[in-house]
């Protein structure tokens, strides 16, 4: 996993040698299990927070139900215990993969090991190897409300309204989670984009929270 200096961008290399967890990857402070990295800082304090994540990806084989990246808000006991987060109650997860409902590619929403929704990213079934994506999401969380709402910047549409979130400043924090899978299927960048980079908040995202 690389991060870039400025900690905003964000890419995986395939693995020269098998990926083996040691004591020494854990004292210095590494992930061993999960595929990816987290924020400095955790969201828990009254207020809105919100920030978006750019996606490149190309396909290079042919995904099946391989897992291409993740997203997610999680308690920090629950951070590398797996190589992904959607399976644990105190954990919410945007990801994309090849889908065993419709066996598309698609942007999935989970919790608690459950598939809440998942949506198309490409129309063709499979998505074919050179087939490349461009993405841009926008995460806005309420700790007041205990909502997450997760709008695609583009079109300016909801994917997916979390609610009853375990976050307030009596409660564990969240940490956002950022994860890439697969780089021999999938190339895939993440760009992190916050403060005056941003230039609005989309209004689909602010008026969900209405709701």
């Amino acid at each position: 996993m690389e991060v870039s200096d400025d900690a905003k961008y964000m890419k995986a290399n395939p693995l020269k040698r098998p990926h083996v967890g040691n004591h020494s990857a854990k004292e210095s402070g590494r992930l061993v299990n999960y595929r990816g990295t987290m924020a400095n800082i955790p969201l828990f304090k009254t207020g809105l927070f919100y920030f978006e994540l750019a996606v490149q990806y190309k396909v290079n084989k042919l995904i099946r139900q391989n897992m291409i990246f993740e997203m997610a808000l999680a308690r920090l006991d629950v951070v590398d215990k797996h190589y992904s987060v959607d399976c644990f109650p105190y954990a919410w997860a945007v990801s994309a993969r090849g889908c065993h409902v419709c066996g598309k590619v698609c942007l999935q929403t989970w919790h608690n090991g459950q598939l809440l929704t998942h949506n198309a990213l490409s129309p063709r079934t499979p998505s074919p190897p050179g087939t490349s994506v461009r993405l841009r999401y926008g995460f806005l969380l309420d700790t007041v409300k205990r909502h997450w709402i997760v709008v695609d910047v583009k079109s300016n549409k909801i994917i997916f309204h979390f609610k009853n979130l375990v976050v307030s400043e009596l409660s564990e924090p969240l940490w956002p989670l950022f994860g890439i899978y697969n780089p021999e299927y999938v190339s895939v960048v993440l760009q992190l984009i916050t403060g005056s980079d941003i230039n609005s908040i989309p209004e689909a995202a602010t008026d969900a929270l209405a709701i």
